[in-house]
């Protein structure tokens, strides 16, 4: 039996998306957006978090996804962006955590819906 390495992350989610306000793929279930894509943006700023031992605290990762249709039905493409100081083993960790592989909501269902194509090592500025 493969136990998944326990995770935790807490800290603020930004997410950006072309519906109407409401983001409606989050609570209808359908997008809203003129061509019934749903296309967002989504910043994840960890203020603590770890999994297993690799430390997570600290690190701004945004997820630029794109499904052609509801989120539930699939067929999306994401590329995350990490900072250049995020080290390999902290980008695997969470690319484990985002897709759904470790387990745990919301990532457990959402990874299923969605294809990394790919990652860029960018800076992230966020404007408080």
């Amino acid at each position: 039996m493969n136990i998944p390495t326990p995770w935790r992350l807490q800290g603020t989610g930004f997410e950006f998306c072309n519906c109407q306000p409401g983001c409606t793929c989050n609570f209808s279930g359908f997008p809203t957006s003129s061509d019934g894509s749903c296309k967002a943006a989504v910043l994840t700023r960890v203020a603590s978090g770890h999994c297993g031992e690799i430390a997570l605290a600290g690190i701004d990762a945004v997820a630029i996804m794109d499904w052609p249709k509801a989120i539930h039905e699939g067929g999306g493409r994401a590329v995350f962006v990490v900072p250049p100081e995020v080290t390999d083993d902290q980008l695997d960790a969470l690319a484990q955590i985002f897709t759904g592989q470790l387990g745990g909501l919301p990532w457990v269902i959402l990874g299923t819906t969605f294809a990394v194509t790919g990652v860029v090592r960018a800076p992230i500025t966020v404007i408080d």
